[in-house]
């Protein structure tokens, strides 16, 4: 889910990088530590912040994130699929390069 969204911003010519991306899902594990759980528009306003770095991309990336993200509420069960998609998909889907080339993330947590 975030691999695509990450492409889809892209796709808008929006600068994104990996390194960015990496920074977002260390913000959303550390957001869903202590209380369990992480509504839409704290995700939303934390992936804004990490990804977009000009205002005149705002409009594009709310139609991303619509896109991406439509159909999910606050729901608790959502945690569990954000902690899966943090856990797995992201380590699965970067190569080895770009983990090693992220300057915004501790090696240890890449190697996984």
């Amino acid at each position: 889910m975030f691999v695509n969204f990450f492409y889809e911003l892209r796709a808008r010519k929006i600068p994104v990088t990996t390194g960015e991306l990496l920074d977002l899902l260390k913000v959303v594990n550390s957001m869903t530590a202590e209380p369990g759980f992480l509504s839409t528009q704290e995700f939303y306003y934390a992936a804004r912040s990490c990804l977009v770095k000009e205002l005149k991309f705002y409009d594009d990336f709310d139609i991303v994130f619509a896109k991406t993200f439509k159909g999910i509420t606050d729901d608790p069960e959502y945690k569990k699929k954000i902690e899966e998609l943090l856990n797995s998909s992201i380590y699965q889907e970067l190569s080895y390069e770009r983990k090693t080339n992220s300057i915004h993330i501790h090696s240890e947590v890449l190697m996984r």
